[in-house]
């Protein structure tokens, strides 16, 4: 701002380049501690057959906007979702039972296996309240994924 202008910094390199196309020069900076070889390259051919996905903790379904997803899904029920309960190694069969039947519930994900399910995915939702910095929507924006944040 001292300098007359704005400072664009963009968390992903692929941000850096979409905002140039709309002639927005940013900067890339890093701001997580996400590691990028931890989390592979970015397949851009993957097949997206998972339309939204999210994860929840199970224990804190409706404080992290567990109960939102629901309704979005019961609204469009024309896509699939995948929720993700991280706290739990088995999903309850009465939790399954209360779904709408294009939501997927799935127990803990192990992280080497969550970079395959992000590139299956055309959205990110973090719907909640409340929120700050949060690294599951850097890691969703790291594969180009359309996130819908509060």
């Amino acid at each position: 701002m001292k300098r007359g202008g704005f400072i664009y910094l963009a968390v992903a390199p692929w941000l850096v380049d979409e905002l140039s196309k709309v002639h927005i020069q940013a900067t890339y900076l890093p701001i997580t501690s996400i590691d990028i070889h931890n989390l592979g390259t970015v397949d851009s051919q993957q097949e997206k057959d998972i339309d939204f996905l999210r994860s929840v903790p199970f224990k804190r379904f409706d404080f992290y906007g567990g109960d939102n997803i629901v309704k979005l899904a019961r609204r469009w029920q024309n896509y699939q979702f995948l929720i993700i309960c991280p706290d739990l190694t088995e999903i309850p069969s009465d939790f399954i039972e209360q779904m709408p039947k294009n939501i997927l519930v799935s127990p803990k994900v192990e992280g080497i296996k969550m970079p395959e399910l992000y590139q299956r995915s055309k959205f990110f939702i973090r719907y909640t309240q409340h929120d700050g910095i949060s690294l599951s929507v850097l890691e969703a924006l790291y594969f180009n994924l359309e996130v819908l944040w509060t």
